[in-house]
């Protein structure tokens, strides 16, 4: 089996699914989870099947449906 370079898996707060094996992800918050703190474990591995993790805090907030993103699209 072919091992995945990044691998992110949430540990806390598991209303947001996310399923990744890219180095940075987007990804939709329910709107229940807002104003929320998700945990992920990352674990990155090398070419020489060395592998190490850490975990990554997000804090999830509301954004108004009138506002515009940082591509100047609106939501």
């Amino acid at each position: 089996m072919e091992s995945k370079p990044y691998e992110w898996e949430q540990i806390r707060n598991a209303l947001t699914t996310i399923s990744s094996d890219k180095q940075v992800d987007i990804f939709d918050v329910p709107e229940s989870t807002a104003l929320s703190t998700l945990v992920f474990k990352l674990t990155v591995t090398d070419d020489k099947d060395d592998s190490g993790t850490d975990d990554v805090t997000v804090e999830a907030e509301q954004i108004p449906q009138n506002e515009s993103n940082s591509e100047g699209q609106c939501n």
